[in-house]
């Protein structure tokens, strides 16, 4: 863990193609694409940790930060690059919403999922309205969860441009 309660550590490459593990069978590891590159924001700590135990556990993704508010969050984006900001909407400090515009305006590269407790119309419309890709609840399947990381990667890298969620 780095300061503030920040965790940052993870490994560099270039295209990134989730695949499943089964379709890797009998690669070498420079053949391999590379994970996608996700950082995780809540400040729910035994959540955030479950979440990255989680995620890093599946080797097509590389946990390579996590904060616990959104400034630090804001801070961890543009220091990291990753390709997946999975972000709580209600933090201390500066709330979910409000980091995703950050990021977002900073660079459209990373794809921003939101993650709510809730599920109330408003909340998701913020959400998209601040740049964030998707909005997932946190009572969802873990392999739900991957999946929509692993899919919106998919989605990003597949777009010859960086998405535009203004439109």
């Amino acid at each position: 863990m780095g300061e503030a309660g920040r965790m940052v550590e993870g490994r560099g490459g270039d295209d990134v193609t989730p695949a499943h593990p089964r379709d890797l069978e009998g690669t070498s590891a420079a053949q391999r694409p590379r994970p996608a590159r996700v950082l995780v924001v809540d400040d729910q700590r035994l959540f955030a940790d479950a979440l990255v135990a989680l995620l890093a556990s599946d080797e097509r993704i590389d946990v390579v930060g996590q904060a616990h508010n959104g400034r630090d969050a804001v801070e961890l984006a543009a220091e990291l690059c990753p390709d997946v900001v999975l972000m709580d909407l209600y933090m201390p400090l500066m709330d979910g919403v409000e980091a995703t515009r950050l990021i977002r305006r900073a660079s459209p590269t990373p794809c921003v999922l939101m993650l709510s407790g809730g599920d109330a119309r408003a909340d998701l419309r913020r959400a998209t309205s601040a740049g964030a890709a998707g909005y997932l609840s946190k009572d969802m399947m873990s392999s739900d969860l991957v999946g929509a990381v692993l899919g919106i990667v998919s989605v990003a890298s597949a777009s010859p441009a960086p998405l535009d969620l203004d439109k």
